[in-house]
């Protein structure tokens, strides 16, 4: 999923699912800059689109548009970076 976002030159996010002991839980999303929001874990969506939704709050909290691209890391965290023409390399 590509969303049209503007942030400050090499800002990625992070969105990471939390457990909480009741069985709830919550997705934040956090910038390098420590911007962070919170939403519920919204179970009607795919896995990909519950942290899709973190990074959309995320966004217009800081006013951001441009593209992302997602990564996935170990366990429940995903990488979102921001399309860069200057630094865009293929392997």
């Amino acid at each position: 999923m590509i969303m049209k976002i503007t942030p400050r030159t090499g800002n990625a996010i992070v969105t990471k699912y939390h457990v909480k002991s009741t069985g709830a839980g919550r997705i934040s999303a956090t910038d390098n800059e420590g911007n962070r929001v919170y939403i519920p874990y919204p179970h009607e969506l795919s896995e990909h689109d519950k942290h899709f939704a973190a990074v959309q709050k995320l966004c217009e909290k800081m006013e951001w548009k441009g593209t992302l691209y997602c990564g996935w890391l170990k366990g429940t965290t995903r990488v979102w970076v921001w399309k860069d023409d200057e630094l865009e390399y293929t392997v």
